[in-house]
């Protein structure tokens, strides 16, 4: 697509998944900053495992993210012993202005991609530990 065949919502778009790409992008060059541990309004993670027979699966550990009302689980399915990390949206990420786009931005960089990060370790290390299965979601 380009800018001639492009209305302005696409524009709006792309410039706005520029803008969250580019704050995704700066994660690495931060450092070793946490700073989700101190952002209980916007992300909570729980490491209790949850087996829901009806469903056959188990939800090794579970995530909520405020923006858009996400949830991730790093589930294994009963019937192939599989296990994957899902995430699903019960809402949009909308903003309002170039302002609360930048927070958001720095909410993606600052906050969720260090707890996706942290879920990511924990299920490593749960795996060597022989407590989540190792075998892969297709």
């Amino acid at each position: 697509m380009n800018d001639n065949t492009m209305n302005d919502f696409e524009r709006q778009l792309v410039n706005a998944l520029h803008t969250i790409g580019n704050a995704l992008s700066k994660l690495e060059s931060r450092g070793p900053e946490n700073t989700w541990l101190d952002s209980a309004d916007y992300v909570e993670i729980d490491y209790d495992p949850r087996v829901y027979a009806d469903m056959q699966r188990t939800d090794h550990i579970t995530t909520t993210l405020a923006d858009g009302n996400m949830r991730g689980t790093v589930t294994t399915w009963h019937d192939d012993g599989s296990t994957g990390f899902y995430i699903s949206s019960d809402g949009d990420l909308a903003v309002k202005n170039p302002e609360e786009l930048d927070e958001l931005a720095e909410r993606l960089a600052d906050v969720y991609a260090p707890a996706l990060h942290e879920i990511a370790s924990a299920w490593a290390q749960r795996r060597i530990d022989g407590r989540i299965p190792t075998k892969e979601a297709a």
